[in-house]
């Protein structure tokens, strides 16, 4: 028999630090505070659905306000809110929280400390259905912060919250009959003040947030039907300073990759990431397009994005493994939305927990990249061809105007043909290059035939106008061979026949 170990009976000392690792260590980008109280308002709602709590035409949407003059913002939604009997217990608790197991977006308890390290008081206030009073629960950040660098200080974790913590009942109105708000008052000047740069906050909240598509992104519909189908991709109303619309996704219906450089979207291309048991671990969508360089990062578009939830997960590089040449991720429109419950995001939701359903759908993505790299180099020869192509017609064109003159001497003449015959050949064959995609062989097809028939009229066409003709004939010879010698002693063609072009007009206006 095996002896039975003694229970140790002494309480576990959980020590003030934490609190310092669970606020200021685990959100290092100012940011990331919307996306934790965006995504806590998102569970609230899903669970005020589930109770039924819309049924008034009162439609769930999210508030942010943001106050320079108070140097504070407040996140409002009207979810189910918490009941007054276990507020105190739910917002002071740590990693308890009870959406662990749920369809919950959040589920580590954490998420609502994200704001201690960025302002001088945190609030949360709340009230459930059919409660008449406001429950408000206050965070001295000030105080915690003197409480950790005081070593004289010996008490806990549980201490440093008694200390820190306090409890009211305002009395507020214009508050819905139930909801749940985060204010953070006095808030640190931190990166360019990005924490009430609205601008700033509504890039972020547009790509990583829970939003829609804007009405006047072309393939809104297709991409939210195709996600609906498969569980995924809710999205909630949230409204910035109380504007009359929503935030909604940056994506547009084209890509302006530089200024002379304008791109458009094809339909999109869907796909699905196998999972263990015949299921999907993940499903996704990307938009191809003309790949024609680095989509700028003002956008707010670039890259394979993952999300779990509708929430983004880590930044625009996160899935850039997944390419060979990681520059191409750069090039790409996409997202991956997470199904299966074993690939959840770390406690900073900057990455996934690196496991095996993990890197299983790293290994499936890989696909797609290789689709997109693909896509990326053929595009780029096609283009090099049309490049080619067309300037081999501007030779064309350029000696096709030189020979118009009526005035080059034969012999140079004859070299002309002989070099317009040699582009006419380059552009016939990169016409019917393999590399081309067949609408743009049907296009430079079509040019090249418009060229040669152009070559052809211009090269039969007798020119009987000869801007010489009322010079003398020792004069017209002297001229000629002047001409000769400025095509043959000029290296560029082009500032040639400009030369010879004033000449002419001089001659012809004496």
């Amino acid at each position: 028999e095996t002896e039975a170990k003694p229970k140790n009976k002494e309480s576990i000392v959980i020590g003030k630090d934490i609190l310092e690792l669970l606020s200021h260590a685990m959100y290092v980008d100012p940011l990331s505070v919307y996306r934790e109280y965006i995504q806590n308002s998102a569970d609230s709602i899903d669970e005020a659905k589930n109770f039924n709590l819309y049924e008034n035409k009162i439609n769930p949407r999210i508030d942010i306000s943001i106050s320079q003059a108070t140097r504070s913002v407040k996140i409002l939604d009207n979810g189910a809110g918490i009941k007054k009997n276990i507020f105190k217990k739910r917002i002071t608790a740590f990693g308890a929280s009870k959406k662990r197991g749920s369809d919950a977006r959040g589920f580590r308890g954490v998420g609502r400390l994200a704001g201690l390290g960025y302002c001088q008081q945190l609030i949360f206030r709340t009230r459930a259905p059919e409660e008449e009073n406001i429950s408000e629960i206050v965070w001295d950040c000030r105080k915690i912060v003197e409480l950790l660098r005081d070593h004289s200080f010996k008490g806990d974790l549980k201490d440093v919250v008694n200390d820190v913590v306090q409890f009211n009942n305002p009395n507020l109105e214009n508050y819905p009959d139930h909801f749940f708000e985060v204010e953070l008052k006095k808030i640190s000047r931190l990166k360019n003040d990005i924490l009430l740069n609205e601008l700033e906050i509504e890039k972020y909240i547009a790509q990583v947030g829970p939003v829609t598509f804007s009405p006047e992104f072309k393939y809104k519909n297709k991409i939210e039907e195709y996600l609906a189908e498969h569980g995924v991709g809710k999205d909630f109303k949230i409204f910035l300073n109380n504007a009359n619309d929503p935030i909604c996704k940056p994506h547009q219906n084209t890509l302006q990759i530089s200024e002379s450089l304008l791109s458009k979207y094809d339909s999109p291309t869907f796909f699905e990431i196998p999972g263990a048991n015949g299921s999907n671990s993940a499903i996704g969508w990307r938009l191809d397009h003309g790949y024609l360089g680095a989509i700028p990062p003002n956008l707010g578009v670039k890259g394979f994005r993952a999300r779990a939830g509708n929430i983004q997960i880590g930044d625009e590089s996160l899935l850039s493994e997944i390419f060979v040449e990681k520059r191409f991720n750069s090039w790409t429109v996409g997202e991956v939305h997470i199904l299966d419950k074993k690939i959840q995001p770390n406690g900073r939701r900057d990455n996934f927990s690196q496991n095996q359903p993990y890197l299983n759908l790293l290994n499936h993505l890989t696909l797609q990249s290789k689709k997109i790299s693909q896509l990326c180099r053929e595009l780029s020869i096609t283009r090099n061809r049309e490049k080619e192509f067309y300037l081999e017609r501007e030779k064309v064109e350029e000696k096709l105007s030189i020979l118009n003159q009526s005035t080059v001497p034969k012999n140079f003449a004859s070299t002309l043909k002989k070099e317009i015959g040699s582009s006419l050949a380059i552009m016939d064959k990169l016409s019917k290059s393999s590399d081309l995609f067949d609408d743009k062989k049907s296009r430079l097809a079509k040019d090249f035939s418009k060229t040669h028939s152009k070559v052809e009229k211009i090269l039969n066409m007798s020119n009987d106008e000869d801007p010489l003709a009322k010079l003398p004939r020792n004069k017209r010879g002297i001229y000629k061979e002047v001409i000769g010698l400025i095509y043959e002693c000029t290296r560029n063609e082009s500032n040639a026949k400009a030369l010879v072009d004033k000449i002419l007009a001089r001659i012809q206006a004496s």
